[in-house]
């Protein structure tokens, strides 16, 4: 999955305990991406009640990839200053 998150913007990704998800973003010129992980509950994550932790990079200006070794709930993918393209595998 490929998708463009805007300046300001936030988006949820479900995937529901897959393991070996990896995630890698593109941030436009100005723009700082953050990558968040979850392993909460798929009901957690739909209410939007579930607990997020930051993946290793930290916020990042330039592109970056991961791969999540865990059974991964979900990703946040967000985005400041400018828009940035994500891609999810798992």
């Amino acid at each position: 999955m490929r998708k463009t998150v805007e300046a300001g913007q936030s988006l949820v990704v479900p995937l529901f305990n897959r393991w070996n998800a990896g995630v890698m973003v593109h941030p436009d010129f100005g723009a700082t991406a953050l990558v968040e992980f979850s392993f909460s509950s798929k009901e957690d994550v739909e209410s939007g009640t579930a607990l997020w932790d930051t993946w290793s990079a930290g916020p990042v200006t330039t592109v970056r990839s991961d791969v999540f070794d865990a059974q991964v709930s979900a990703v946040r993918l967000s985005s400041e200053g400018a828009a940035s393209v994500f891609e999810v595998r798992g």
